[in-house]
């Protein structure tokens, strides 16, 4: 009997389980990947075929390495899902790292690691299995090389796409059944009008809702939102449709649908524009009534009331049946990251099953507007929920509202209300900081690892010092999760061996003293010895990895790296296509900091012996540090001294920042540098901080970075200027300003937080994924590749201190006692 290459409609979901940590001996979130192969109609299986991919790793690409696969089918009289099959795939030494070695250059790694891609395929064996569906979950595994572009972590934090190529074979044993089509609402009674302080308009397929503050869409013809904005200042973005409104390319197909009702089984999908029912429109109060779709056994009703700052959702759910759905959403939002950046604020169950699950109350938070606070009133049922997920290849963040899967009927109440984050200040903030002080929270993930760079972006861990300054120093809404809880969700994951980008600490030792800080920041705002209980284990093992890292010189030494001209190897810190190695002066400022951090955290957990070997070797570094690193021919600090003994220099600004601000120079010193660095900016005429702070005054030499090669630009065209060669940025701008600040340059410092404050109140930091307004050439353009990115909004915390509106704390950057 011949087999054939059978055609699927897969979905792939993110997976909770927990499991005790093998190194740490604490229980942590195994994050597994499932993909179900939807194939439409009865097939026959003969086998399938997991060919090698790499997915998530780059510099150098390294295969996904899958372990362990766990074979399903769902069995309807149990209502249980059933193992088919449990496999054991096998080691592969080339792919953990035989014959690797940091000496090589990456592209003699990928060299050896593309061999592992051309062999065959894994092949499963099902024996003629007779099915419809199957669900396949990989739960962890095997040991990877470690790359610079690593976006998810060790064996327990299992890449999200490693199923992406699986491929079934067999035979189909009927026809694909025809396609039920549905025709659209039937208009009951239509008399809309607009509450007061709101604009109607009134079209054929459409009714908008328009205030200052808040504006919503309706389609008349499907049960769909085809818009949602809102603008907590009033200052009329409530007009940017935040929400994804096209089937163009197959977006929303691949998600399952627009802001609509949702429900995919193994056999069929009912996106929104596949439901059908009536409408009604009473004044401001917007109903679909006796929704149903394909499936016979569920019918939907919802009414939607408007007001100038808020929409009341009532939803009812009947279920005649209890049946099994991959998903089933009353209603669900899809935010178009293209659009603007919206993410959800919101503290994870951490519930074992599909990852995304959240508590409400949350906020989806905007970038330049403020949030949309999320919450049920009662009467609620008590098995409501918030799914939340993110979908980077279709540029989407989904939140669905959900009921459980038991018969009968099932009603929920939510309001979503214009509202927005601020400092916790007494004062009135700025426009300024109005505006934009909750952007951070749109870079939040509640499902992927907290804090990231976006909202469909991988969680970094080397940019986590950029929620800490503001998280501390926020007032806590009237509606929705404290802050520092997301926060807390964040680092407690990252310390407890949390999958993110940065996760290889041999090549990013910037890593380990970030997150250190950060448990360090949220202690230092909110003492909580119980949660320090809670990571002790993996802030034991990270403070040991730091004090590891330091070499005779009694500074940190990147081992992998060695920083010399012409290496062509990724940096060891953040600044990740620039050559730093070896001797990282941005690393060992950072580890300063940490190893203060840990001295404070490591005596309140009673680690006396350890917190001063903390203190002992942070006094160590600080007078080592000035040796090694600052030039003596410019008077500040350079990039990074390589391993052949050159001296890196480049005039960075935000190296300078953090070693100044975090204390490693004597005041004098430290003054000098920045006067010197100051009076650079002027001569290069690039003195205000409209556009941010360039990230380096001189041109770095092309065989010092990595964007002559991976840009392949003429030999005789420069960098300079763009990207992280010399580009205007915000992200580091936070330590340059503190630093300007507490080293006596106060007329600096606060011309360069009015200057800054001016670009924030004119919007140059936020913008659709892709927008690269991140980074700026010195004219202005936008030179990056992100948007709307977690480090664009750090500087506020200085910008809060230069406007009177928050005080740093004393000590300023670790809790008292480090």
């Amino acid at each position: 009997m011949t087999t054939s290459l059978l055609s699927c409609f897969p979905i792939t979901h993110a997976e909770l389980k927990p499991i005790r940590h093998p190194q740490l001996g604490v229980i942590v979130n195994n994050q597994t990947a499932v993909r179900y192969l939807r194939f439409g109609r009865r097939v026959r299986l003969d086998r399938l075929e997991l060919p090698r991919a790499v997915y998530g790793r780059w510099v150098p690409n390294v295969p996904t390495h899958p372990a362990h696969l766990i074979i399903s089918q769902f069995d309807s009289r149990q209502g249980t899902w059933q193992v088919v099959r449990e496999v054991d795939l096998p080691y592969d030494p080339v792919t953990a790292g035989k014959n690797l070695s940091q000496r090589l250059t990456t592209e003699q790694m990928d060299a050896q690691l593309a061999k592992v891609l051309k062999r065959k395929p894994h092949v499963i064996p099902l024996g003629g299995l007779v099915t419809d569906h199957l669900r396949v979950e990989c739960d962890r595994e095997h040991p990877v090389w470690p790359s610079h572009g690593e976006c998810n972590g060790g064996t327990l934090n299992v890449p999200f796409g490693i199923l992406n190529p699986l491929q079934a074979f067999g035979q189909p044993l009927a026809a694909p059944p025809a396609a039920t089509y549905l025709p659209y609402l039937r208009a009951g009674r239509i008399h809309p009008r607009a509450p007061r302080g709101m604009t109607l308009q009134q079209l054929p397929h459409q009714l908008l809702f328009a205030g200052r503050r808040f504006a919503v869409g309706f389609s008349l013809r499907r049960p769909l939102l085809l818009h949602l904005g809102w603008d907590a200042l009033g200052a009329g973005r409530a007009k940017l449709n935040r929400l994804l409104a096209s089937h163009v390319g197959g977006r929303s197909k691949a998600i399952g649908g627009l802001s609509g009702p949702t429900l995919r089984t193994a056999l069929f999908d009912c996106q929104p524009h596949n439901w059908t029912g009536k409408t009604f429109v009473d004044s401001n109060r917007v109903s679909y009534r006796n929704l149903h779709c394909a499936h016979p056994d569920v019918e939907l009703e919802m009414t939607f009331t408007v007001e100038p700052d808020r929409l009341l959702m009532q939803l009812r759910q009947h279920r005649r049946t209890a049946f099994h759905a991959i998903e089933a959403q009353a209603w669900r939002l899809v935010w178009n990251m293209d659009a603007a950046m919206t993410g959800a604020a919101a503290v994870p169950t951490l519930r074992p099953g599909r990852n995304g699950e959240v508590q409400l109350p949350m906020l989806w938070a905007g970038d330049g507007v403020g949030c949309l606070s999320c919450r049920t009133l009662a009467g609620t049922a008590e098995d409501f929920r918030m799914e939340v997920e993110s979908y980077q290849a279709q540029n989407c963040v989904v939140g669905g509202l959900a009921f459980g899967e038991q018969p009968g009927e099932h009603q929920a109440t939510v309001e979503l209300a214009v509202t927005n984050l601020g400092p916790a200040t007494p004062k009135r903030p700025s426009r300024a900081v109005q505006r934009h002080w909750g952007s951070i929270y749109s870079c939040f993930r509640p499902e992927f690892g907290g804090f990231s760079n976006h909202a469909t972006s991988c969680n970094c861990h080397v940019n986590q010092h950029c929620p800490a300054e503001l998280v501390a120093f926020t007032r806590p809404p009237q509606v929705g999760p404290h802050p520092l809880d997301l926060y807390r969700f964040t680092i407690t994951r990252a310390l407890l061996d949390g999958g993110g980008y940065g996760y290889w600490r041999n090549l990013y030792l910037d890593v380990d003293p970030i997150l250190i800080c950060g448990a360090g920041r949220i202690h230092q705002a909110q003492p909580d010895l119980a949660w320090l209980r809670q990571i002790e284990r993996g802030v034991l093992a990270t403070v040991k990895r730091i004090l590891g890292t330091l070499g005779r010189e009694h500074l940190v030494i990147c081992r992998a790296l060695s920083g010399n001209a012409g290496s062509y190897r990724w940096s060891s810190n953040a600044m990740d296509v620039i050559g730093f190695g070896h001797m990282d002066a941005y690393v060992n400022a950072w580890t300063y900091r940490g190893l203060r951090n840990a001295t404070a955290l490591l005596d309140d957990l009673g680690q006396h012996g350890l917190a001063q070997q903390c203190r002992e070797r942070a006094a160590k570094l600080r007078t080592a540090f000035p040796q090694f690193l600052l030039n003596p021919k410019t008077g500040w600090v350079a990039g990074w001294r390589s391993r052949d003994g050159e001296l890196h220099d480049y005039a960075f600004t935000w190296v300078n920042g953090v070693t100044a601000a975090f204390g490693l120079l004597d005041q004098p010193v430290a003054r000098r540098a920045l006067h010197g660095l100051e009076k650079l900016r002027r001569t290069q005429r690039v003195d205000s901080g409209f556009s941010g702070v360039p990230f380096n005054l001189w041109p770095i030499r092309r065989d010092d970075h990595m964007l002559p090669k991976t840009w392949g630009v003429f030999p005789t065209t420069p960098t300079f200027e763009f990207y992280t060669d010399g580009a205007m940025g915000a992200i580091f701008a936070i330590y340059y300003l503190r630093a300007l600040a507490d080293c006596g340059l106060r007329q600096s410092a606060r011309k360069l937080a009015n200057e800054m404050a001016a670009g924030y109140e004119a919007g140059f930091w936020t913008g659709g994924t892709g927008s690269g307004v991140e980074f700026r050439s010195w004219d202005g353009l936008c030179t990056g590749y992100e948007g709307t990115f977690v480090g664009n909004f750090a500087p506020l915390y200085g910008i809060a201190i230069e406007q009177g509106l928050i005080k740093p704390p004393t000590p300023e950057w670790w809790p008292a006692g480090g």
